[in-house]
């Protein structure tokens, strides 16, 4: 996780994230939440014109006067100049807030678009938006949500490696008794290996610490080396002969192949 989290790529990502969610979640609000009524749901609404704009009218029926949303009309080889105030319109439209939205338009005796029509045109515009949207918005949300889990794991990673240094203090101190220190290596030993391999080396290094202490400290560099690769284990070298026997046995049991790259390489010469 850290090694993800300090990924040049993973940062740029990242930190464009919040801004990438945000401008997906703008652009493409509408036509996500967008639907098309069903024909058998919309009314018909029919009345002579007092206004004609070009995606707008104002029409007086037998319930009242009435404002209509529509398609622009330029959008169909029309203008407003085209028709006569007073021009019967009939549509088909559902309710708005405080309109009709028309679904088919037809004004005297020309049809300007029928339901069929824009139903296609409006479902290929909410089918293209959800296409774009809905992976922009989720791979978003998720580099959104591992930057904050980010921010979360680097003030616990700090709180984390406090502790782990005052252990680590404790562990190097050869003044104090050795069953005590194994007591503190234990506890050192369930932190990330990346975050312990090193101090691990250098206490292994100090020729102050008893042969059993050591053997006990190469046993565990052992482990954790098995799972490095060669170029990353050069402090074999310089370990203490005790923890260098002891992780060579540990290494030639769990990873032969390395074992073998490191007597190559003359690593364990004393």
């Amino acid at each position: 996780m850290n090694k993800l989290f300090e990924n040049e790529i993973w940062k740029g990502l990242s930190g464009l994230a919040p801004i990438a969610l945000m401008f997906f979640i703008g652009i493409f609000y509408e036509p996500l939440l967008a639907t098309v009524p069903a024909k058998s749901d919309l009314k018909v609404l029919s009345g002579e014109s007092f206004e004609i704009g070009k995606s707008s009218a104002t029409i007086h029926t037998s319930n009242g006067q009435k404002e209509i949303k529509y398609e622009c009309l330029c959008n169909y080889g029309w203008g407003t100049n085209s028709f006569a105030n007073g021009s019967e319109i009939t549509a088909l439209a559902n309710s708005l807030d405080s309109s009709e939205k028309v679904w088919e338009l037809s004004i005297g005796e020309k049809l300007i678009y029928s339901y069929d029509e824009i139903a296609t045109e409006k479902l290929a515009e909410i089918s293209s938006a959800k296409s774009i949207a809905i992976p922009g918005i989720t791979i978003s949300f998720i580099l959104t949500l591992l930057l904050l889990f980010k921010k979360y794991y680097g003030r616990e990673k700090k709180k984390e490696l406090k502790k782990l240094f005052d252990l680590l203090d404790c562990l190097a101190d050869t003044s104090t008794e050795e069953s005590i220190r194994e007591g503190y290596l234990l506890k050192v030993l369930s932190f990330d290996s990346e975050d312990i391999v090193y101090p691990l080396e250098m206490i292994a290094m100090n020729n102050v610490n008893s042969k059993k202490f050591l053997q006990k400290l190469g046993h565990e560099l052992g482990n954790i080396w098995s799972e490095m690769p060669i170029e990353e284990i050069e402090a074999i070298t310089f370990v203490q002969l005790p923890a260098k026997e002891a992780a060579m046995t540990v290494i030639e049991q769990n990873n032969k192949h390395l074992y073998k790259q490191v007597w190559e390489l003359g690593s364990v010469s004393a």
